[in-house]
């Protein structure tokens, strides 16, 4: 009996807990189940019998699994999967579209997927299982919190299955929200001994004795380690069978699992062996050309050994592709290679992966872990996913350009580039003070001042920083030798706007000469508008309304890209806020209506945010509630 065919043991409990849930969504009320596991505790298996019970309530499923290296640049493959794969998908894949190639599109994004699931809720009740959430990012995160809440009237279940204590913190942040807003919270614990002698007679035909179920007992309730532990007693033909009682005959010890999972494939062919061993640096899941590439034989060749490791329970025919059965199998043929070895296939498997068109994203940590310094594949793929990272997951960025920079060379000629992805990564992450502390110690060292200079005018206009950062990096941008006109009175001009924001008048007025001086000998009109926002921000907080108006009115005329320039929106904004302050509370509306619907044209998160806050301020203190 293969694993797949084994019946669900010991979790009847659980399931009842499951079935209960999915009745009261198929009467219209979303839930969400998570389920927590040790590595080997039966996560999948669970899942794959809650959507067994789902599909006999009349629930279309779909199922998506979460791989450690493998992410695209919106982390939502997995997602995806449950969606738009599979023999009876619940979506198409043409109603989400193709705008949505880079994260900064993850709040349309979502927006999207919210419609795309409504629509499928609304035909019937759907379950979406996504298993191994341990290995998500922080846009995946994001995504199921949102979708979780928005979708919370439909009749649309969650099932997500983590491992206990793993993930990044906002992984367990959003484990931690969905648990406390209502979610089932199923913890998977050791096997009782009733359940593991069920298993043990599952697997091995027949009832076990006392002496064979006490040996199991070290396996710890585990049902993945249990079952090898009994498939090595079978292939070691250390069993007897009496009066259909499996009795055992030597005193086996059993062994680490990675020394018996080394065992099984020394019983298979050479070639099988090697398959596996080469299978394992390309991931969980790998094609048939992939694994032709990486071990040098034809598809036709590995017919006959992936048909022994499929029969021997290794791998598992995954669809258009194959699998490990588990994690901890793959695991363990990794744990039988010298390091350098693993590192030497793990650099392989990446090439591989390249050459048949993967995105950086899904090969750079593996390549940062196996290259050597002075690779230059490596170098270039780990600095192109930093700045797919860039957007969606910063610390990721930052981490990755860091290794990036360990491989690098001095002199290399992508190493500013790597520092200067990393310095914006830190700030971006909110890592302020690690991040002046790396471009201080990193810039002036690698870049020309000029570059310096712009790098620092990036990090001083990142509206998402605080402006006491922004604030300090212009000034250290000011303070570089053989600036030209436009970006010394960008940099003046950031410094003012900094100040302004983060209200300090008397500092933004003693510098407002020498920015106004900067700002008007530039050549860039953008440069003039921006700085003529600041001012007005500085008559505002004086009380000289109607000399802010004047100023943001010509900071306005000056908007030539139609609002679509981050300032742009910003002096629309100001504006809006301007006529709030002189009691035009209808025009102070009409300003911030139409921001809010240009930005959701221009698809712009940030500024329609910003605007529908604002908007909602105004119609409170009109006492227009309701709306």
């Amino acid at each position: 009996m293969t694993r797949e065919s084994l019946p669900l043991r010991g979790r009847q409990e659980e399931l009842a807990v499951i079935e209960h849930r999915l009745h009261e969504v198929g009467a219209g009320t979303g839930g969400s189940i998570v389920i927590e596991g040790s590595a080997g505790a039966g996560k999948t298996k669970l899942v794959d019998a809650s959507m067994q019970l789902a599909r006999d309530l009349g629930f279309r499923v779909g199922r998506g699994v979460l791989e450690p290296y493998r992410a695209g640049p919106t982390e939502l493959e997995a997602l995806f999967d449950a969606l738009f794969e599979g023999p009876t998908p619940l979506a198409d894949r043409r109603a989400l579209g193709d705008s949505h190639a880079s994260p900064e599109f993850l709040f349309w994004l979502i927006q999207d997927l919210e419609s795309v699931i409504e629509e499928a809720a609304l035909e019937s009740p759907i379950l979406i299982c996504l298993d191994d959430l341990h290995w998500a990012g922080a846009t995946c995160a994001v995504a199921i919190r949102q979708l979780g809440s928005r979708l919370a009237s439909l009749p649309v279940a969650w099932i997500l299955a983590f491992r206990p204590n793993q993930g990044v913190a906002p992984v367990q942040e959003t484990k931690s929200e969905l648990i406390d807003r209502g979610a089932d919270h199923i913890k998977l614990g050791p096997l009782k001994r009733d359940a593991v002698a069920l298993v043990v007679a599952d697997v091995l035909g027949a009832q076990p004795d006392e002496d064979l179920l006490k040996r199991t007992e070290r396996m710890k309730g585990n049902p993945f380690l249990l079952v090898e532990f009994l498939r090595g007693l079978q292939d070691d033909s250390v069993l007897k069978y009496d009066a259909g009682r499996a009795i055992l005959v030597a005193d086996e010890q059993p062994g680490r699992l990675s020394e018996g999972i080394r065992g099984r494939l020394a019983r298979l062919s050479a070639v099988s062996a090697r398959v596996a061993t080469f299978a394992s640096s390309l991931g969980r899941r790998f094609s048939l050309h992939d694994l032709a590439a990486m071990t040098s034989l034809s598809v036709g060749e590995l017919v006959d050994p992936v048909t022994e490791l499929l029969e021997a329970d290794l791998f598992v025919d995954d669809g258009d592709r194959l699998t490990f059965r588990h994690d901890l199998i793959r695991e363990a043929v990794r744990a039988g290679m010298p390091n350098p070895v693993r590192r030497g296939l793990d650099r392989q498997a990446a090439d591989v992966l390249i050459a048949r068109g993967a995105l950086p994203t899904e090969v750079a940590l593996q390549l940062a872990e196996s290259a050597e310094p002075g690779d230059d594949v490596a170098i270039e793929t780990v600095l192109k996913a930093s700045q797919q990272l860039a957007l969606s997951d910063p610390t990721g960025a930052a981490s990755l350009a860091q290794r990036g920079l360990e491989l690098t060379p001095e002199r290399h000629p992508l190493r500013g580039a790597l520092v200067v992805q990393r310095v914006l990564s830190l700030f971006a992450a909110g890592l302020a003070v690690d991040g002046e502390q790396f471009a201080d110690a990193e810039l002036r060292r690698t870049l020309p001042a000029i570059e310096e200079a712009r790098v620092r005018l990036s990090v001083a206009t990142m509206f998402d920083i605080s402006p006491e950062a922004r604030a300090d990096t212009a000034r250290a941008g000011l303070a570089l030798p053989g600036l030209d006109t436009d970006l010394t009175a960008w940099l003046w001009t950031s410094l003012l706007h900094s100040l302004t924001v983060a209200g300090r008048t008397q500092e933004a007025l003693a510098i407002q000469p020498k920015a106004r001086e900067a700002a008007y000998a530039s050549s860039d009109e953008a440069c003039w508008m921006a700085f003529e926002l600041s001012e007005s921000g500085i008559q505002y907080q004086l009380l000289d309304f109607n000399g802010a108006l004047s100023t943001v009115l010509k900071a306005e005329r000056r908007d030539h890209g139609g609002g679509q320039d981050t300032r742009g929106r910003l002096v629309l904004m100001f504006h809006s806020w301007v006529l709030d302050a002189l009691d035009r509370s209808d025009e102070a509306l009409e300003a911030v209506g139409w921001g809010a619907r240009a930005a959701q044209r221009d698809r712009q998160n940030w500024a329609l945010r910003i605007f529908e806050t604002t908007r909602g301020r105004q119609l409170l203190q009109v006492g227009n509630l309701s709306e």
